[in-house]
Protein backbone atom coordinates (compact mmCIF):
# COMPACT_ATOMS: atom_id res chain seq x y z
CA UNK A 1 0.00 0.00 0.00
CA UNK A 2 1.81 3.17 -1.13
CA UNK A 3 1.25 6.65 1.13
CA UNK A 4 -1.49 8.28 -0.83
CA UNK A 5 -3.83 4.97 -0.76
CA UNK A 6 -2.50 4.29 2.94
CA UNK A 7 -3.97 8.21 3.96
CA UNK A 8 -7.28 7.77 2.05
CA UNK A 9 -7.94 4.74 4.13
CA UNK A 10 -7.48 6.16 6.85
CA UNK A 11 -9.78 8.92 6.08
CA UNK A 12 -12.29 6.06 5.38
CA UNK A 13 -12.02 5.19 8.35
CA UNK A 14 -12.89 8.14 10.21
CA UNK A 15 -9.23 9.40 10.64
CA UNK A 16 -8.88 12.30 8.59
CA UNK A 17 -6.29 14.22 11.43
CA UNK A 18 -4.49 11.12 11.84
CA UNK A 19 -4.10 11.21 8.12
CA UNK A 20 -3.37 14.83 7.81
CA UNK A 21 -0.45 14.03 10.11
CA UNK A 22 1.16 10.90 8.62
CA UNK A 23 2.45 12.81 6.00
CA UNK A 24 5.20 14.59 8.22
CA UNK A 25 5.86 11.45 10.12
CA UNK A 26 9.38 9.68 9.60
CA UNK A 27 7.20 6.36 8.86
CA UNK A 28 5.45 8.27 5.87
CA UNK A 29 8.87 9.06 4.26
CA UNK A 30 10.65 6.06 4.63
CA UNK A 31 7.07 4.52 2.71
CA UNK A 32 7.36 7.46 0.08
CA UNK A 33 11.08 6.75 -0.53
CA UNK A 34 10.44 2.63 -0.78
CA UNK A 35 6.92 3.87 -3.20
CA UNK A 36 9.52 6.03 -4.93
CA UNK A 37 12.33 3.91 -5.74
CA UNK A 38 10.42 0.87 -6.83
CA UNK A 39 8.37 2.75 -9.27
CA UNK A 40 11.40 4.07 -10.55
CA UNK A 41 13.95 1.12 -11.19
CA UNK A 42 11.58 -0.50 -14.48
CA UNK A 43 12.02 2.96 -15.95
CA UNK A 44 15.80 3.91 -16.63
CA UNK A 45 14.92 4.88 -19.97
CA UNK A 46 11.91 7.09 -19.27
CA UNK A 47 13.70 9.10 -16.41
CA UNK A 48 17.05 8.99 -18.81
CA UNK A 49 14.65 10.52 -21.72
CA UNK A 50 13.80 13.22 -19.16
CA UNK A 51 17.36 14.31 -18.10
CA UNK A 52 17.17 14.89 -21.95
CA UNK A 53 14.49 17.27 -22.02
CA UNK A 54 15.64 19.48 -19.42
CA UNK A 55 16.31 23.43 -20.02
CA UNK A 56 19.08 24.00 -17.50
CA UNK A 57 21.89 22.07 -14.99
CA UNK A 58 19.42 22.87 -12.07
CA UNK A 59 16.97 20.96 -13.39
CA UNK A 60 18.93 17.91 -14.02
CA UNK A 61 20.55 18.40 -10.61
CA UNK A 62 17.19 18.75 -8.65
CA UNK A 63 15.90 15.43 -10.62
CA UNK A 64 19.07 13.71 -9.57
CA UNK A 65 18.80 14.60 -5.97
CA UNK A 66 14.87 13.50 -5.82
CA UNK A 67 16.06 10.07 -7.52
CA UNK A 68 18.86 9.77 -4.54
CA UNK A 69 17.13 10.54 -1.73
CA UNK A 70 14.06 8.09 -2.69
CA UNK A 71 16.88 5.15 -3.37
CA UNK A 72 18.71 6.19 0.26
CA UNK A 73 16.28 7.72 2.18
CA UNK A 74 18.68 10.89 2.81
CA UNK A 75 17.11 13.47 2.41
CA UNK A 76 19.66 15.51 3.66
CA UNK A 77 20.82 17.92 0.24
CA UNK A 78 17.53 18.19 -0.93
CA UNK A 79 17.55 21.61 1.06
CA UNK A 80 19.96 22.74 -1.50
CA UNK A 81 17.27 22.37 -3.53
CA UNK A 82 13.97 23.63 -1.95
CA UNK A 83 13.28 27.36 -3.69
CA UNK A 84 10.92 29.65 -2.96
CA UNK A 85 8.01 30.81 -4.04
CA UNK A 86 6.40 27.44 -5.11
CA UNK A 87 4.89 28.24 -8.50
CA UNK A 88 5.04 31.57 -9.28
CA UNK A 89 9.10 31.24 -9.84
CA UNK A 90 9.62 34.43 -11.99
CA UNK A 91 12.95 33.51 -13.91
CA UNK A 92 10.79 30.65 -15.30
CA UNK A 93 7.60 31.66 -15.01
CA UNK A 94 7.81 34.71 -16.10
CA UNK A 95 4.57 37.43 -15.75
CA UNK A 96 2.26 38.76 -18.88
CA UNK A 97 0.48 41.67 -18.93
CA UNK A 98 -2.43 40.15 -18.88
CA UNK A 99 -2.69 36.94 -16.62
CA UNK A 100 -5.73 34.32 -16.75
CA UNK A 101 -4.16 31.90 -13.72
CA UNK A 102 -6.64 28.20 -13.38
CA UNK A 103 -5.34 27.40 -10.18
CA UNK A 104 -6.29 23.26 -10.03
CA UNK A 105 -6.41 22.60 -6.15
CA UNK A 106 -7.12 25.66 -4.73
CA UNK A 107 -7.00 24.32 -1.22
CA UNK A 108 -7.24 27.40 1.15
CA UNK A 109 -6.69 30.08 -1.35
CA UNK A 110 -2.75 31.05 -0.53
CA UNK A 111 -1.60 30.36 -4.10
CA UNK A 112 -3.92 32.35 -5.47
CA UNK A 113 -3.64 35.17 -3.15
CA UNK A 114 0.39 35.07 -3.68
CA UNK A 115 -0.27 35.47 -7.41
CA UNK A 116 -2.64 38.09 -6.92
CA UNK A 117 -0.35 40.18 -4.58
CA UNK A 118 3.67 39.45 -5.38
CA UNK A 119 3.23 37.52 -9.03
CA UNK A 120 1.25 40.27 -11.21
CA UNK A 121 2.21 42.73 -12.59
CA UNK A 122 -1.41 44.47 -12.71
CA UNK A 123 -3.94 42.96 -10.05
CA UNK A 124 -6.44 44.76 -12.53
CA UNK A 125 -5.96 42.73 -15.36
CA UNK A 126 -6.12 39.43 -14.08
CA UNK A 127 -8.58 36.44 -13.35
CA UNK A 128 -7.88 33.43 -11.18
CA UNK A 129 -10.15 30.52 -11.41
CA UNK A 130 -9.46 28.40 -8.43
CA UNK A 131 -10.84 24.49 -8.89
CA UNK A 132 -12.06 23.41 -5.19
CA UNK A 133 -14.42 20.75 -4.82
CA UNK A 134 -14.33 20.33 -0.65
CA UNK A 135 -16.29 22.75 0.77
CA UNK A 136 -14.51 23.57 3.97
CA UNK A 137 -11.43 24.69 1.79
CA UNK A 138 -14.13 26.52 -0.35
CA UNK A 139 -15.21 28.23 3.12
CA UNK A 140 -11.03 28.92 3.92
CA UNK A 141 -10.85 30.57 0.31
CA UNK A 142 -13.61 32.70 0.92
CA UNK A 143 -12.19 34.09 4.23
CA UNK A 144 -8.76 34.55 2.63
CA UNK A 145 -9.34 35.89 -0.28
CA UNK A 146 -12.70 38.55 1.09
CA UNK A 147 -10.42 41.95 -0.29
CA UNK A 148 -9.79 40.17 -3.86
CA UNK A 149 -13.33 38.52 -4.60
CA UNK A 150 -13.47 40.79 -8.06
CA UNK A 151 -10.40 38.96 -8.87
CA UNK A 152 -11.09 35.55 -8.85
CA UNK A 153 -13.99 32.89 -9.21
CA UNK A 154 -14.38 29.45 -7.43
CA UNK A 155 -14.87 26.58 -9.57
CA UNK A 156 -16.26 24.33 -7.47
CA UNK A 157 -15.73 20.98 -9.33
CA UNK A 158 -12.41 17.95 -9.31
CA UNK A 159 -10.29 18.83 -11.96
CA UNK A 160 -10.26 15.89 -14.27
CA UNK A 161 -10.39 14.15 -18.00
CA UNK A 162 -13.89 14.95 -18.41
CA UNK A 163 -17.05 16.05 -16.75
CA UNK A 164 -18.34 13.39 -14.36
CA UNK A 165 -19.08 12.51 -10.66
CA UNK A 166 -16.30 10.92 -8.71
CA UNK A 167 -16.31 9.60 -5.40
CA UNK A 168 -13.99 12.53 -2.97
CA UNK A 169 -12.33 12.48 0.40
CA UNK A 170 -13.13 15.97 1.25
CA UNK A 171 -10.87 16.18 4.60
CA UNK A 172 -10.94 20.36 4.92
CA UNK A 173 -7.62 20.28 4.28
CA UNK A 174 -4.49 20.09 1.79
CA UNK A 175 -5.30 16.31 1.10
CA UNK A 176 -9.17 16.44 -0.39
CA UNK A 177 -8.51 13.65 -3.10
CA UNK A 178 -10.55 12.11 -5.64
CA UNK A 179 -10.73 8.49 -4.33
CA UNK A 180 -12.43 5.66 -4.73
CA UNK A 181 -12.73 5.58 -0.71
CA UNK A 182 -14.27 8.84 -0.48
CA UNK A 183 -17.84 8.95 0.82
CA UNK A 184 -19.00 12.30 -0.78
CA UNK A 185 -20.18 12.31 -4.46
CA UNK A 186 -18.47 15.66 -6.13
CA UNK A 187 -19.06 17.09 -9.79
CA UNK A 188 -15.67 16.44 -11.84
CA UNK A 189 -15.09 18.78 -15.43
CA UNK A 190 -12.24 19.39 -17.48
CA UNK A 191 -10.30 22.39 -18.26
CA UNK A 192 -10.78 22.12 -21.45
CA UNK A 193 -15.09 21.94 -20.68
CA UNK A 194 -14.46 25.10 -18.55
CA UNK A 195 -11.83 27.72 -19.58
CA UNK A 196 -11.37 26.46 -24.24
CA UNK A 197 -12.50 29.52 -24.99
CA UNK A 198 -10.42 31.86 -22.73
CA UNK A 199 -7.23 33.11 -23.25
CA UNK A 200 -5.51 30.65 -20.74
CA UNK A 201 -2.11 31.80 -19.62
CA UNK A 202 -1.14 30.05 -16.74
CA UNK A 203 -2.28 26.81 -15.09
CA UNK A 204 -1.16 24.74 -11.47
CA UNK A 205 -1.88 21.49 -10.82
CA UNK A 206 -1.63 20.27 -7.50
CA UNK A 207 -4.47 17.53 -7.25
CA UNK A 208 -3.05 14.96 -5.08
CA UNK A 209 -2.20 12.38 -7.96
CA UNK A 210 -4.91 13.18 -10.57
CA UNK A 211 -2.58 15.20 -12.45
CA UNK A 212 -2.22 12.62 -15.58
CA UNK A 213 -6.62 12.87 -15.91
CA UNK A 214 -6.47 16.58 -15.41
CA UNK A 215 -3.67 16.81 -18.41
CA UNK A 216 -5.35 14.87 -20.69
CA UNK A 217 -9.02 17.30 -19.87
CA UNK A 218 -6.66 20.37 -20.60
CA UNK A 219 -4.87 19.06 -24.19
CA UNK A 220 -6.85 21.23 -26.26
CA UNK A 221 -6.63 24.26 -23.99
CA UNK A 222 -2.84 23.77 -23.54
CA UNK A 223 -2.39 23.04 -27.35
CA UNK A 224 -4.20 26.56 -28.13
CA UNK A 225 -2.71 28.90 -25.42
CA UNK A 226 0.37 27.62 -24.46
CA UNK A 227 0.06 28.45 -21.27
CA UNK A 228 2.57 28.31 -18.71
CA UNK A 229 2.54 25.22 -16.88
CA UNK A 230 3.46 24.03 -12.97
CA UNK A 231 2.30 20.85 -12.47
CA UNK A 232 2.88 18.46 -9.50
CA UNK A 233 4.77 15.42 -10.25
CA UNK A 234 5.44 13.79 -6.90
CA UNK A 235 2.34 11.81 -5.88
CA UNK A 236 3.33 9.04 -8.07
CA UNK A 237 6.69 8.01 -9.18
CA UNK A 238 5.36 7.43 -12.71
CA UNK A 239 4.58 10.92 -12.62
CA UNK A 240 8.10 12.15 -12.21
CA UNK A 241 8.81 10.94 -16.14
CA UNK A 242 5.04 10.30 -17.45
CA UNK A 243 3.93 13.66 -17.21
CA UNK A 244 7.31 15.76 -18.67
CA UNK A 245 6.66 13.66 -21.09
CA UNK A 246 3.67 14.18 -21.79
CA UNK A 247 4.07 17.66 -22.12
CA UNK A 248 6.75 18.05 -24.39
CA UNK A 249 5.35 15.59 -26.91
CA UNK A 250 1.99 17.71 -27.23
CA UNK A 251 4.00 21.10 -26.84
CA UNK A 252 7.66 20.00 -28.19
CA UNK A 253 8.22 24.05 -27.99
CA UNK A 254 7.77 23.87 -24.42
CA UNK A 255 11.14 24.63 -22.10
CA UNK A 256 10.90 21.88 -19.40
CA UNK A 257 12.02 22.77 -16.16
CA UNK A 258 12.08 20.96 -12.72
CA UNK A 259 11.98 22.83 -9.04
CA UNK A 260 11.85 21.14 -5.70
CA UNK A 261 9.93 23.15 -3.26
CA UNK A 262 10.80 21.12 -0.04
CA UNK A 263 13.22 19.12 2.24
CA UNK A 264 11.21 15.57 1.83
CA UNK A 265 10.24 13.85 -1.43
CA UNK A 266 6.70 16.11 -1.89
CA UNK A 267 6.52 19.36 -3.56
CA UNK A 268 8.29 18.54 -6.91
CA UNK A 269 7.30 20.30 -9.42
CA UNK A 270 7.57 20.72 -13.33
CA UNK A 271 7.69 23.51 -15.21
CA UNK A 272 6.51 24.19 -18.90
CA UNK A 273 6.84 27.45 -20.84
CA UNK A 274 7.43 28.72 -24.37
Amino acid sequence: MDLRAMRALLIRMGLKDFAVKLSHTRFARVLQGINYSAGLRKHKEEIRQVFGMLADDFSRETLKAVIHASKTGDYSRMREFNVRPQYFLKDICVPSSREIYVDGGGYNGNDVLHFLTSYVTDINNCKAYIWEPDEENIAKISANLQEYTSHYEVKPFAMWSKREQLHFSGTGSVISQVSKFGKVIVQADSIDNQHLDEPVTFIKMDIEGAEPDALRGAERTILKYKPKLAICIYHQPSHLYEIPIWIKTRVPEYKIYIRHHSNSLTETVCYAVL
